[in-house]
């Protein structure tokens, strides 16, 4: 069925080794992969973009015992009312799609399939170079990270404000990631411009800027989000090869990819469906008079936290162990106040 929606690609396996990430995928060359157990799928939405990751992707080293991947070719076309279907169909296959495309309008695809793939809100996480008000994205919460205000135009953070969603900007979020991975820890899905990164490193980025998140932090940032065990998609997006003056945006992207990959290998499955692995903290923060209840993972040391608002049918948020601090000191921290108004 999924061969209607795509194209073999030329990469075949017997050109990589036992130690690298290509002599250990299953490549729709000839014969569509057999997708049975596969875990992760990577998918060229565009395919000149696709090759060029591919090229430096599939020689890196291979530290994923078991870990089932499919390179499952090339999109047939890049129609947004084409691809949801394909994106649909591997989601509810409990397959983790990464996508790689050119422009910024294929995340239209992406988000639509999580729409019609689960009835609960969806949670998207956008690492991004300035704030974007998606009129594409009706239903569900969106988080941008890495916005630079001098690119951010004040309608569109204006709408984002009205619309309830939250951005974190560059500065905030380079001044200390391990503050961000909560944030990717509630997704469900991500997506990420490119242009995010300093032009520096990636110079192939369809609005290159000299500003922006250094390659490591992207990749810290990619390992954070494919820890969650919520995070269903990663899309890659805003580059394009035609024209490029070498090829650090390729292998840059080939990077990120690997470390999503080392994020997801590593997933702990503390996802708190049954709080029996979980200590719990209650707080009452006196001058806002709530109490907040806090759930450290044993397994992980990670925290959550649950809201007292029975009618949002949220049961636990992802947070830091400093929001918990903050609160058991009378304070409420600048994420838990996102976290409030999100859910008053």
């Amino acid at each position: 069925m999924l061969e209607n929606w795509l194209q073999p690609t030329d990469f075949i396996k017997k050109n990589y080794n036992e130690d690298q990430i290509g002599g250990n995928t299953q490549f729709y060359n000839k014969k569509f992969p057999n997708l049975e157990n596969m875990q992760i799928a990577i998918i060229g939405l565009t395919e000149e973009e696709a090759n060029g990751v591919r090229i430096h992707f599939y020689p890196l080293a291979h530290h994923f015992p078991n870990l089932k991947i499919a390179d499952l070719g090339n999109a047939r076309k890049t129609d947004t009312n084409f691809l949801i279907p394909l994106l649909k169909e591997l989601l509810q296959s409990q397959i983790f799609p990464i996508l790689i495309g050119n422009d910024l309008s294929l995340i239209k695809a992406q988000q639509q399939a999580h729409k019609q793939s689960v009835k609960s809100p969806r949670n998207w996480v956008s690492i991004d170079d300035r704030v974007r008000y998606d009129a594409n994205f009706k239903t569900g919460f969106c988080q941008i990270i890495g916005s630079q205000i001098h690119f951010s135009s004040p309608s569109e953070v204006t709408k984002v404000e009205q619309k309830g969603w939250d951005y974190l900007s560059l500065g905030k979020a380079r001044s200390d990631l391990k503050q961000v991975e909560p944030l990717l820890r509630d997704a469900d899905f991500l997506t990420i411009n490119v242009a995010a990164m300093k032009a520096i490193e990636a110079p192939a980025q369809t609005a290159s800027s000299p500003n922006g998140f250094w390659l490591e932090e992207i990749c810290q940032l990619a390992r954070y989000a494919g820890m969650s065990d919520k995070l269903a998609s990663l899309g890659i997006y805003g580059f394009k090869v035609e024209g490029a003056p070498d090829r650090l945006t390729t292998q840059s992207v080939a990077q990120i990819i690997w470390y999503a990959l080392d994020g997801f290998y590593n997933r702990k499955q503390d996802y708190p469906f049954r709080k029996n692995n979980l200590m719990e903290y209650t707080v009452a923060v006196k001058d806002h008079n709530i109490e907040i209840t806090f759930w450290k993972s044993m397994t992980t040391a990670r925290w959550w936290l649950q809201l007292p608002h029975k009618k949002t049918n949220v049961h636990l948020i992802p947070c830091a162990y400093e929001d918990y601090k903050l609160a058991a000191n009378g304070e409420i921290s600048d994420r838990l106040m996102t976290i409030l108004r999100r859910f008053e």
